[in-house]
């Protein structure tokens, strides 16, 4: 017996920690819409959104088949909202110059915006979807939003050059691939392989503007650059789970070149 409760509570240890690379830091706060302030939902919304939610309830099963649904739904909103999107938006550079009350009336419906490349657009406010959400979801499907919520919030990349401490993109690399690997047959998991890859290639090499590379006589030029990379590796290539995969290959092997 108590070999067995000791198996339990190490195979209990072991789910922990790898919940805890995927897991995003940001607050679980389980918002249920009828305790959603009434600032943030209009009423027609909030009929939609309460009648999803029901749909959920009664066929648990397919709440993914069902939310994602909801999203492209709404997705489709964003992609004809950006193709006739109002000057007073699109013609910003920087989302502190449009109008606050104009952000919150879009949100209303789910949507945010974003600026690069000197203009602005409209994008799903994946943050939003999640407080209104999270308790009739999944953990895969919660944990995706979170992940996404939180590019949306900080962004790793802007004209061509990273944006963030290069130890955020270790981060992300990593929970992608933890979430990856938990969660294998999740209905999002070619677009999370995309983002693995997108934030693996800007972790191995760089951008355009804000360049990696993993050779001697770079190490040379610039010392402090280098050492700091190889230093962020190190602390990939214990952390990561695959020591097998191609990243792993691949960040190891420049790793190699410059510690």
């Amino acid at each position: 017996m108590k070999k067995l409760l000791l198996g339990i509570l190490i195979v209990l240890a072991i789910g922990s920690v790898s919940f805890y690379v995927c897991k995003n830091p940001e607050t679980n706060n389980n918002t249920e819409i009828e305790n959603v302030k009434t600032q943030t939902v209009d009423s027609e919304n909030k009929s939609h959104i309460s009648s999803v939610i029901q749909k959920i309830k009664k066929n648990p099963a397919l709440s993914n088949e069902i939310f994602s649904e909801y999203v492209k739904n709404l997705e489709e909103e964003v992609d004809d909202l950006n193709e006739n999107l109002p000057s007073e938006i699109s013609a910003k550079t920087d989302i502190s110059q449009i109008d606050s009350k104009l952000l919150d009336d879009y949100s209303l419906s789910g949507i945010d915006f974003a600026c690069g490349e000197g203009s602005c657009y409209a994008r799903v406010g994946h943050k939003y979807l999640y407080d209104l959400f999270n308790h009739v979801l999944t953990p895969e499907y919660n944990e995706y939003l979170l992940l996404i919520a939180e590019e949306d919030k900080k962004p790793y990349a802007k004209d061509g050059g990273i944006v963030v401490p290069f130890e955020t993109i270790r981060k992300r690399l990593l929970r992608y691939e933890c979430f990856i690997n938990i969660y294998p047959n999740f209905i999002h998991n070619d677009d999370m392989k995309a983002r693995a890859e997108m934030y693996y290639y800007a972790y191995k090499n760089g951008l355009d503007n804000t360049p990696v590379k993993c050779s001697q006589e770079e190490k040379a030029l610039n010392p402090k650059q280098t050492k700091d990379i190889s230093n962020s590796y190190a602390i990939y290539l214990k952390e990561a789970e695959d020591k097998d995969s191609e990243y792993y290959k691949e960040i190891e092997n420049c790793y190699n070149k410059i510690k």
